[in-house]
């Protein structure tokens, strides 16, 4: 496959995740959830800035799980994974992936992905469609319930700073939403912290401002601490924009079944032409292709 080096940068960003969501639903990663967490972790990294952060210690704590007491140079988990995923990366892109319009590899000697584009451009119809504008989100203060947890309140402004790593995302910090009267914004994220003597709870709402429709929660729970830490806590600020900032999350789904916002109709069009033509190379299914090259 030839391929070209990309140089594009922020709007690269979007396709390349794309991409990445290509490779970890695919047959080849089917069976490896820790080779989907390790490209998944080492991808985000890189598209949020923080490839620095790809070091062997660090991907041993936050990828596989090891504790602080973890040493790369006595422990080679890091070090085989890697091979494992490398070799994984490349039997995709001779089999499933031959066709994709990027290339994800991890080079030898670190952890850095590189993402290159083949020369060989999709179809006019099966271009990808123009993305469309970003849509904001205001980021309030989280409540404390119960005890006082004077880290609770930078967890919105951490939250704020990954959802920034978003580019369909226009994010409204706390600093300044929260003293708006009403809530900036087509979107509001927050959230409470609540403390027991049992452990602690992280609950985090996304609402839709018009009609107050709650899109989507989650509940983080921290059995058996008093007060939660500060690296927990920005660790469930990083999880809970990952999972609002996706491109297929619930914000996005959200918007994209809904006419006042555009439903994306050419989406999806666009993911079903790409599965049809998944179809035909694979099943001979050649009638799903014409299908969808027919005017609708």
């Amino acid at each position: 496959m030839e391929t070209a080096v990309i140089v594009g940068p922020e709007h690269e960003a979007d396709r390349q995740r794309e991409q990445l969501n290509r490779i970890v639903t695919s047959h080849t990663f089917l069976g490896s959830a820790r080779h989907r967490r390790f490209l998944s972790y080492v991808v985000e990294k890189v598209l949020c800035g923080d490839a620095l952060r790809l070091k062997g210690y660090t991907l041993g704590l936050e990828v596989f799980d090891r504790g602080d007491d973890f040493d790369p140079q006595l422990d080679p988990v890091v070090r085989i994974e890697a091979g494992r995923l490398r070799r994984s990366l490349d039997r995709y892109y001779l089999t499933e992936g031959k066709d994709d319009p990027i290339v994800i590899s991890i080079p030898k000697g670190g952890y850095v992905p590189d993402f290159t584009e083949s020369t060989k451009a999709l179809p006019l119809a099966l271009a990808p469609p123009t993305p469309s504008a970003p849509f904001a989100v205001a980021v309030l203060p989280f409540r404390n319930s119960g005890d006082e947890v004077e880290d609770a309140k930078s967890l919105a402004e951490d939250i704020s700073a990954n959802l920034t790593c978003f580019r369909h995302l226009d994010v409204i910090p706390s600093v300044v939403a929260q003293t708006a009267p009403l809530s900036p914004g087509k979107f509001t994220l927050t959230g409470s912290v609540h403390i027991s003597n049992g452990g602690s709870r992280v609950t985090a709402c996304l609402i839709e401002n018009k009609t107050r429709i709650s899109i989507w929660s989650r509940i983080f729970d921290l059995a058996g601490t008093a007060k939660p830490s500060t690296a927990a806590l920005r660790k469930i600020a990083a999880a809970i924009a990952a999972e609002v900032g996706h491109p297929i999350g619930p914000l996005k789904r959200f918007v994209s079944r809904n006419e006042e916002y555009g439903n994306d109709t050419c989406v999806a069009l666009h993911e079903a032409q790409l599965y049809a033509r998944k179809l035909e190379m694979e099943c001979g299914f050649s009638e799903y292709g014409q299908c969808f090259g027919r005017p609708l």
